[in-house]
């Protein structure tokens, strides 16, 4: 299956490589600043100027590792070309445009948002936890992120309390 990934940083390179080493897919990671790559195809472009509904009519899948504020339009582009869309973004106001844009998907269609840490990887492990118990009253789950300026000796800070 042909998956395009958009943004080549730190996230969109790894998440190339998993799909790559997986060889269930045949990968390509495209952006501004892509670097080739020997193990899967490469695509310098720019989704603020480039035509992406050309680019994505040639894959099946798209995930966008971009910046929340690009989502928007990648899903926009995705829904006109019948590519299912993924991506990680945890903000909200574009979480609900990306779903209001996924309500007119066509059958066999997915629009995914929110597939990063939190909300994403951290709900799929919440869910594969509690399916060994035959009761469950409640779940609790934090996720950080090590912070610029720490504050305590384990170089760690609580950003937010439940």
């Amino acid at each position: 299956m042909r998956v395009l990934i958009l943004g080549s940083g730190n996230i969109g390179s790894t998440i190339a490589l998993f799909l790559h080493n997986s060889e269930d897919y045949e990968v390509c990671l495209a952006s501004r600043h892509v670097k080739p790559n020997p193990l899967y195809r490469t695509l310098k472009i720019d989704v603020d100027k480039d035509d992406l509904e050309s680019t994505l009519g040639e894959y099946k899948i798209v995930i966008s590792a971009l910046s929340y504020y690009q989502n928007v339009r990648v899903s926009k582009a995705a829904l006109k070309t019948g590519v299912s869309y993924f991506d990680l973004t945890e903000d909200r106001v574009t979480t609900q445009e990306i779903i209001n844009i996924g309500s007119k998907a066509k059958e066999g269609q997915v629009f995914m948002p929110q597939c990063g840490l939190a909300p994403g990887f951290i709900a799929i492990l919440g869910y594969g936890l509690s399916r060994q118990f035959d009761e469950i009253r409640s779940i609790k789950m934090r996720v950080g992120a090590l912070p610029l300026y720490p504050t305590n000796q384990l170089k760690y800070n609580l950003s937010c309390l439940s």
